[in-house]
């Protein structure tokens, strides 16, 4: 059958997600009816299930599944053909109410039947086409594909014209993107990852490394694009093959060094335990002597701050006024004096005690002329508003060993997510290049949230009291794709004492709410609200930091206003990640206090509230509230379930059975990360190891082997993946040389000699005669050599061995003479045995034979 596409609604396709999980029958029988409908080949073959709304301008048709479930569609109209759209799939009890309401909510639907070839049969088949703009909103997707991309929605993600001008630019060597809350930051790095993939035909996909905080969403790219890279190689042999795309920081640098990057940085000796408690020692004691609370916060700030910019040094820079202004510090003259004195002579101390990571690394970088066999490396940096200076600035200088005219990097993120205290800007480390090199957009289309939502997004984000310097006019430029108006925000005033028990009591008979986030932003509430975690399934309780790339339609905020004065810079973003979660609908939970404050400055025009009735406004909440999802959303939830069940099941509350089935989805969801720390807490270390490395997070494995104590572990870690010898020979000699289970490492181990060429200790280790001698003639060990050819009676040999050697001892001697001896060159080995002092007894014997022998 002749593949054709077919574009489909985002909540759709989270329908048939659940279907998938719930119910495969169901899902069987709807792909059926697609391909019988889509069908290219049978021209779009139209029966009696199908009828025609009336009263709407573009044709629109409803498909009847079974006696539940209902799909209605429509065509793009082409230069060469028809392509079909799925606007909507769900329960035949509400899709007529939901659909209305979400798209035509001034039309009354009827249905008419539709005479075959009145529409779509009167155009040839062999015409129609798949190359398309794809609407905005919508994700096109191969029929023959379906299940794939309902496991995968993220690569099938259409762009609009300003996201395909980004993916498709290749002649840019740096490409920078920046755009608020659901603009498709993640979904454009992902798409140019996926594009390039397919460009190099899955071969030699080493070269791409994505790097992001987030380690769901490193589980996230890693699943996808293995998936796809599996599939476009079609290579059965391959398909256990994993491959890793994305990184943390720090396992990038390891993935870099196995690649041989970094061959001579030992990351290990950065920074000795001894040097590392003595500065925190004498820090804490700076601070305790000459500091209070306050005067104490801002000065680690400011040292934190300093530490995140790529030009930082131990010395005081006379910087600190202009730190204080960045952050709205206000303080009288005399006490700005005595801080900035113990500054200066604090840092000018500490000076060259200890050692950064990360600047030890960037200083590697500036210093040494580095290749690499990987000529082609491209980098994507997610979320690059979390990173340092210091970080962005060696990733930079990474990308800048490619060679190539092409793209070698690919930026994105939001300064006004960015939730640290550090004052960096991740643009500016980018906008000092050369116009001609780079590219640089500006994202202003959400994809996200509807119109009510963002007008209150933006009324509350503008009108709150705040700091200066905080306001953001890049709010005004966002224009919202969303075709759902959506309904206003709903804000209730609740008594703290008495909101878990109401929430719990008013939702114990709600079906479908499994999965409801609720966010938080003051980690003081997060006991209470763990409360409701641990009683029901049906909420996820995240923090405001942490909610960062979660999408949902839904979304409970609980106590956004609390103790809030003047909006400092991380409260701004806070507010800011925290209403721009949802799609459709959101609800606000208040104290009084909470809205005396928020009342001050908003209007309520915006919004509905409900001050007495918490129940009503749950209900209101409820009843506008939808299922839809994003695959990362969806594994974030899935994560957020285990995690409980799991912290049950360590209390002894939770069953096997049910532990097998969570660990075999994040096996099958590829949320490595998650398993590996699952199988730490289950004491299960191997298991764990080997989860680690296949990510690539050699870190993590080597801290689980050398707490555990496994030693052949630790040992191949620091041999195969760090590259580190030194360390691996000091665990060999430390804790496995005298192990009976040598012989699995053995040749490792003599490698690893080779590797510090240690040529002796390597021969050690080789069984094979001419081997060994080969060993030993690279550390000119020719007495060794001598030895061993004096075994093997190759008695010339040894003694030219021994006589190529420096310095001979006593001992040496006597093994030339005994040569000799062997020989029957008496008057030789005589001449040695003299040579010998003093004799032993048995050698004394010889001697006298041998001038007994002389005499005739």
């Amino acid at each position: 059958m002749v593949k054709i596409d077919f574009l489909i609604s985002k909540e759709s396709l989270s329908f048939l997600n659940e279907l998938n999980e719930q119910n495969k029958k169901t899902l069987k029988i709807i792909k059926q009816h697609l391909e019988k409908y889509f069908n290219k080949d049978k021209g779009f073959y139209i029966g009696s299930n199908i009828k025609m709304f009336k009263n709407i301008e573009e044709p629109t048709y409803r498909i009847r599944i079974n006696d539940d479930i209902r799909l209605i569609f429509s065509y793009i109209k082409k230069d060469k053909g028809l392509i079909p759209i799925i606007k909507y799939i769900g329960f035949r009890k509400d899709i007529y109410e939901k659909y209305k309401r979400k798209y035509y909510p001034e039309w009354n639907f009827e249905l008419e039947k539709i005479e075959i070839e009145k529409h779509i049969n009167s155009v040839k088949k062999q015409e129609i086409v798949v190359d398309l703009i794809p609407e905005e909103g919508y994700l096109k997707v191969p029929l023959n594909e379906i299940e794939e991309a309902l496991k995968n929605i993220d690569p099938y993600l259409c762009l609009d014209r300003e996201q395909e001008k980004v993916v498709n630019e290749n002649y840019k060597k740096l490409v920078l993107v920046k755009g608020g809350p659901g603009t498709g930051k993640t979904t454009l790095v992902l798409r140019k990852a996926f594009l390039t993939i397919s460009k190099q035909n899955g071969i030699n996909i080493n070269n791409i490394k994505i790097v992001t905080l987030s380690e769901e969403l490193r589980d996230l790219y890693n699943s996808i694009l293995n998936k796809y890279t599996k599939s476009i190689r079609n290579e059965k042999k391959d398909d256990k093959k994993f491959n890793n795309f994305s990184f943390s920081f720090n396992s990038l640098i390891y993935n870099l060094k196995s690649e041989g990057l970094f061959n001579n940085l030992q990351f290990e000796n950065y920074k000795t335990l001894e040097v590392a408690v003595k500065n925190k020692v004498e820090r804490n004691n700076f601070l305790k002597n000459n500091l209070n609370t306050d005067e104490k916060r801002i000065v680690l700030d400011y040292i934190n701050n300093k530490k995140s910019k790529k030009n930082f040094s131990y010395t005081y820079d006379n910087d600190f006024d202009d730190y204080l202004k960045e952050n709205n510090f206000n303080m009288k003259k005399q006490v700005f004096d005595n801080l900035n004195n113990h500054l200066k002579k604090y840092l000018s101390e500490i000076q060259n005690d200890q050692l950064d990571r990360d600047l030890e690394i960037l200083k590697y970088l500036k210093s040494h002329n580095i290749k690499t066999n990987n000529n082609n490396l491209k980098f994507f940096v997610d979320e690059s508003q979390d990173f340092s200076e210091v970080q962005l600035e060696i990733i930079k200088r990474l990308s800048e060993l490619n060679p190539n005219n092409e793209l070698k990097l690919f930026v994105a993120g939001d300064i006004h997510q960015k939730v640290t205290k550090s004052t960096f800007n991740w643009e500016d480390l980018f906008l000092e290049e050369s116009h001609g090199n780079k590219l640089f957009v500006e994202l202003k289309k959400s994809y996200r949230f509807s119109n009510n939502i963002k007008k209150f997004r933006e009324e509350v984000l503008k009108k709150l009291p705040q700091e200066k310097g905080i306001k953001d006019g890049a709010l005004d430029k966002i224009e919202v794709i969303n075709k759902v108006k959506g309904i206003k925000p709903i804000m209730t005033i609740v008594d703290e004492n008495k909101f878990v028990r109401s929430l719990l009591e008013i939702s114990k008979d709600q079906k479908n709410l499994v999965g409801q986030i609720m966010i938080f932003s003051d980690e003081k509430d997060k006991e209470l609200l763990d409360e409701i975690e641990n009683e029901t399934e049906k909420f996820m309780v995240v923090s405001s930091k942490d909610v960062k790339g979660l999408e949902t339609d839904s979304i409970i905020i609980y106590r956004p206003f609390k103790n809030k004065k003047k909006l400092k810079k991380e409260e701004w973003n806070n507010l800011n990640v925290m209403l721009s979660r949802a799609q459709n609908n959101i609800l606000i939970i208040n104290t009084k206090e909470d809205y005396d404050y928020f009342s001050k400055h908003i209007s309520k025009d915006d919004l509905y509230l409900y001050e007495k009735k918490f129940e009503n406004a749950f209900n209101e909440f409820y009843s506008n509230r939808s299922n839809i999802i994003t695959n990362y959303s969806f594994r974030v939830m899935f994560l957020n379930r285990f995690n409980k069940f799991f912290k049950k099941y360590k209390q002894g509350k939770g069953n096997e059975k049910t532990l097998k089935e969570y660990l075999s989805k994040l096996i099958e969801y590829e949320l490595f990360n998650v398993y590996a720390n699952a199988m730490v807490e289950l004491g299960k270390y191997k298991s764990a190891i080997d989860t680690f490395i296949k990510i690539e997070e050699y870190d993590k494995a080597l801290k689980v082997s050398e707490k555990n104590k496994l030693y052949m572990e630790t040992f191949e870690i620091y041999y195969d993946y760090l590259k580190n010898y030194e360390k691996a020979i000091e665990i060999f000699e430390s804790n496995l040389k005298d192990s009976d289970n040598i012989d699995q490492i053995k040749e490792k181990v003599k490698n690893a000699y080779l590797k510090t060429k240690n040529y002796l200790n390597a021969s050690y280790y080789e069984d094979n005669h001419d081997e060994k001698i080969k060993i030993l003639q690279k550390g000119n060990h020719f007495k060794q050599i001598a030895i061993l050819e004096k075994e093997n009676q190759n008695y010339d040999s040894a003694l030219r061995y021994y006589l190529k050697s420096e310095k001979l001892s006593n001992e040496d001697y006597i093994n030339i003479a005994n040569i000799y001896f062997l020989k029957n060159d008496f008057k030789n080995a005589n001449n040695y045995y003299k040579k010998s002092k003093p004799l032993k007894n048995s050698d004394r014997l010889k001697q006298e034979l041998l001038e007994i022998n002389s005499l005739y």
